[in-house]
């Protein structure tokens, strides 16, 4: 893409993935100057996608973990190279801030300011489990920042003393992310002797003291990126150049065939060939990552093994065939050759990991056998 196609209008929109953490309605409420595109929480390649329709910018608040595959760093540079600001805050947002603050990604709140200053580091602190859109996101726990936003709002208010909020705030940690609540936590103190006058008043309290740092601080990212656009809304220029390993391109690719597929045939994106395409990509993309980590690479000879291996185990014998196989995939020899070296780059990694399979398999047999709940949904929002 030339420089000057990397460059985003500055009357374009702007995307905003977010759910559970802030309505559409409260949004736009709160940035009325905004064009704002509002989309479901981010899951893995979606803010790839997004960036290629060229918005000026991005705004990442919820998105998916867990069961689904979660936003990629890789996308996030991706889409600042490509000129387009990436702001987040909240949830998953706040978190890749974070981490990519130093490339130019763009973070707001408390929240972000914590895991940029180190004060968080755990994934969960922002993770709930919520319904699913047809329900506005309803959620179904408490991120761990909220409910230690609000023990300490408690404490300053004299509900309970600071060393049973420690001790709230532990048992809370203790718990897995979709058993954070207030009525758990309050059981758990009672059983854990700590003083009931204190949980009752902090009980009573609640439906209407309790801190929701998360919304905060998505409406606060609303608000500053409303007066960025207002007063410069230049296109993001950044100082590093992005770069496209093997793992990022073939990524990219199976991004690109769901993009495809979304395009021609909307209702077929959840059809189980394509999970199953996705989840042999997502694999293939891993195993690139772990050659490229380990340095695992492929002499000359090596190539034209390689070359010649994924010839013969495909039945292309002759060239007529190869040529008759590049036409009906829209290849080019020199992708054929890629994918050849790719492949045993693919067979190395997996021999490299190998040691570790049997307890992996093991792993896999005990989780098939787990119903996590068709009706809530695991994310960073």
């Amino acid at each position: 893409m030339s420089a000057s196609r990397n460059l985003v209008e500055a009357d374009s929109p702007i995307v905003v993935f977010a759910g559970p953490t802030i309505s559409e309605v409260e949004g736009r409420r709160a940035a009325p100057a905004l064009a704002l595109d509002w989309r479901a929480p981010a899951a893995h390649g979606d803010l790839y996608l997004a960036a290629r329709e060229r918005p000026w910018g991005i705004a990442l608040i919820d998105g998916y973990f867990d069961r689904v595959g979660a936003v990629w760093h890789k996308e996030i540079l991706w889409a600042l190279s490509h000129s387009v600001h990436v702001f987040g805050a909240a949830s998953l947002g706040a978190l890749r801030a974070a981490e990519c603050a130093m490339f130019g990604m763009v973070g707001v709140g408390e929240i972000f300011e914590a895991f940029a200053a180190g004060a968080l580091t755990d994934d969960d602190e922002v993770a709930v489990v919520h319904g699913p859109a047809s329900s506005g996101y309803a959620k179904g726990s408490e991120a761990m920042v909220d409910l230690r936003c609000t023990l300490r709002a408690a404490v300053a208010q004299n509900l309970v003393s600071a060393e049973t909020a420690a001790a709230l705030g532990a048992l809370a940690k203790s718990l897995h992310y979709p058993e954070r609540g207030y009525p758990l936590l309050l059981e758990r103190g009672v059983r854990a002797g700590l003083l009931r006058p204190e949980l009752d008043a902090l009980a009573a309290w609640l439906p209407s003291g309790k801190v929701d740092q998360k919304r905060r601080d998505a409406l606060a990212l609303l608000a500053h990126i409303e007066a960025h656009r207002r007063d410069d809304p230049s296109p993001k220029r950044v100082r590093f150049t992005f770069q496209a390993t093997a793992a990022w391109e073939a990524a990219r690719r199976v991004l690109e065939a769901k993009r495809r597929e979304r395009d021609e045939n909307p209702s077929d994106l959840t059809s189980p060939e394509f999970d199953g395409a996705r989840e042999r990509a997502e694999r293939r993309a891993l195993a690139l990552e772990v050659a490229t980590q380990h340095r695992i690479h492929l002499d000359d000879d090596a190539r034209a093994r390689a070359i010649a291996t994924f010839l013969v185990t495909r039945g292309l014998t002759e060239e007529a065939l190869v040529e008759r196989w590049l036409r009906e995939r829209h290849l080019r020899r020199a992708d054929l050759e890629r994918l050849a070296c790719e492949q045993a780059l693919i067979d190395r990694a997996l021999a490299f990991v190998a040691p570790s399979l049997e307890l992996s398999l093991a792993d896999e047999r005990a989780l098939g056998g787990v119903d996590l709940g068709a009706d809530l949904e695991s994310g960073l929002s």
